[in-house]
């Protein structure tokens, strides 16, 4: 029994230098499935106080709990591609022509 517990020992150990090496945890917590105000603030790069003006104005997805306004990562990323859809969008629609009438004489 000696010999079968040495090896597993010895595997143990090299996963433990190997977890350390790597600074990576055994137990690492599952993502969070929603974000406060601030993470989500600083994730999309804006201000804090902006990103609560456009979830009051319900122009982002948000969810509110209480007094707590949180963000869900994929919610936040679809947010942000259809955003840019829309402003290439606008971008390539062309002017439209504005015919005048001719003035008459009289």
């Amino acid at each position: 029994m000696e010999n079968n517990l040495q090896p597993q020992q010895a595997i143990q150990e090299a996963l433990r230098a190997i977890l350390m090496a790597g600074n990576l945890q055994a137990t690492q917590e599952p993502p969070k499935a929603t974000m406060p105000a601030k993470e989500a603030a600083t994730y999309l790069n804006i201000s804090y106080w902006k990103l609560l003006e456009l979830a009051k104005a319900k122009k982002v997805p948000h969810i509110r709990a209480g007094s707590r306004v949180l963000f869900r990562r994929e919610s936040l990323n679809d947010w942000l591609a259809e955003q840019e859809v829309a402003s290439v969008a606008q971008a390539v629609q062309p002017e439209p022509i504005v015919v005048k009438g001719i003035r008459r004489l009289k």
